[in-house]
């Protein structure tokens, strides 16, 4: 059984890794959030939301969402960093196109790390009155730079026993609204053994191999 821990968050979270020979960072580096939750998870390894290495980001990311490994973990953890200069407003993940296209759905979901000085609600599935389907988040002041994130339990239609793991989620969607009205997509990847995805433009975007990465643009 797992036991979160909350743990104070001291300094910024710093972590960049170049981006082919594009080097354009937006802003600030991403900024760790009001806390960290660590937990056990049924293995024993201790997890930190936040605290993954991020990515440079090339010009046209928006945002870019990560979920560690290993791809064969039922542990999905995703961490939202906010690479545009206008806040988040609202994150729809949507599992239609994952599990090689037999699709996923989020039966439960809970709140990780919110914004430094903002707010994160999960609409769907809420954390009392439920719901399967999307995870449908909200948020106030998630500034760029800054990171947030929550946790899941993912499965499958039509199959009530099975629990998604990481890999699974290749070719779900994330979908981000800002509040100015700006809106990106993007398309869930395996982080390759090179340790590299490649955002909607193909430019060449440097990752931790293992990890599910969306990059939103």
């Amino acid at each position: 059984m797992s036991h979160p821990v909350r743990v104070a968050c001291v300094g910024l979270l710093i972590c960049a890794a170049a981006v082919g020979t594009v080097h354009a960072q937006i802003g600030t580096s991403p900024r760790a959030p009001t806390y960290f939750e660590t937990t056990n998870d049924d293995g024993g390894n201790m997890q930190s939301m936040c605290a993954s290495a991020a990515v440079t980001a090339p010009d046209g990311v928006l945002t870019v969402v990560t979920v560690p490994g290993p791809v064969g973990s039922i542990d999905t953890w995703f961490e939202i960093r906010n690479y545009a200069t206008e806040r988040i407003h609202y994150v729809i993940v949507n599992g239609f196109g994952g599990l090689a296209g037999k699709g996923l759905r989020f039966d439960t979901a809970s709140v990780r790390a919110h914004p430094p000085e903002g707010s994160l609600r999960l609409e769907h599935p809420a954390p009392t009155e439920g719901g399967r389907g999307p995870a449908m988040l909200l948020f106030t002041g998630f500034d760029g730079g800054e990171c947030a994130g929550f946790t899941a339990a993912i499965g499958t239609w039509g199959d009530e026993e099975y629990r998604a793991v990481v890999g699974d989620l290749v070719g779900a969607r994330v979908d981000v609204v800002f509040e100015g009205g700006l809106r990106g997509s993007g398309e869930f990847q395996l982080c390759n053994s090179n340790g590299h995805v490649r955002d909607r433009f193909h430019t060449l975007v440097h990752c931790t191999p293992g990890t599910v990465v969306a990059i939103v643009g």
